[in-house]
């Protein structure tokens, strides 16, 4: 008998524990979450990056980036000015840096979307300032670096989600071998990204 109570007991526990099946929502999401804003309206601010940049503390950075949008870039706003990068007939890409998108001075980063045409390349590059992580997010790019004389060119095919390293300073360049658009993502550790091509 104390076994069989135990047990209901313990079913009786599990059974409330158990998630249950969501019920029909009765508030409308989007009353709740946050508006959708002008997105970054300062890029390219000279006045309100030197605010920025001399700025002791993170706290003095956030108050000066008190309007709606400061925090949120954009890579499908292709005619933003100053947001290309590069250009051509192969594709182009859009930099969120500290001149394009203030909020990340201070913040030690930048990122560049990429969108490659069919055969597309971006030419061989390097990046003075920093490493660059490189994330296919759409088909698939051929990459390839060399970091310095004497060492081994390194050569990739990468799929979706796959990722690349190019060490600071390596001359790379990715090239899409596919008939279809191909889209990467280009992380580094600098807010003042930069970019020297080496063919123009």
């Amino acid at each position: 008998m104390l076994f069989t109570t135990a047990s209901t007991l313990l079913l009786a526990g599990a059974a409330l524990a158990a998630p249950s099946v969501p019920k029909t929502r009765d508030v409308d999401i989007n009353a709740v979450i946050p508006p959708v804003v002008p997105v970054n309206t300062r890029g390219g601010n000279a006045d309100l990056i030197t605010r920025l940049l001399t700025s002791p503390t993170a706290l003095d950075r956030s108050k000066l980036l008190d309007q709606p949008g400061d925090w949120v870039f954009d890579f499908k706003d292709v005619n933003a000015a100053g947001r290309s990068e590069a250009k051509g007939r192969g594709g182009l890409s859009i930099a969120a840096t500290a001149r394009t998108f203030p909020a990340l001075v201070g913040n030690g980063a930048s990122m560049t979307v990429a969108f490659l045409g069919p055969c597309g390349m971006n030419t061989a590059h390097v990046h003075p300032r920093a490493t660059e992580l490189n994330v296919v997010v759409q088909g698939r790019l051929v990459t390839n670096f060399v970091l310095e004389n004497g060492a081994a060119p390194v050569a990739n095919t990468l799929n979706t989600f796959q990722m690349a390293v190019f060490p600071q300073g390596a001359i790379h360049q990715e090239f899409n071998p596919d008939c279809a658009d191909a889209v990467f993502c280009g992380i580094q550790r600098n807010a003042k990204r930069a970019l020297s091509e080496l063919f123009s």
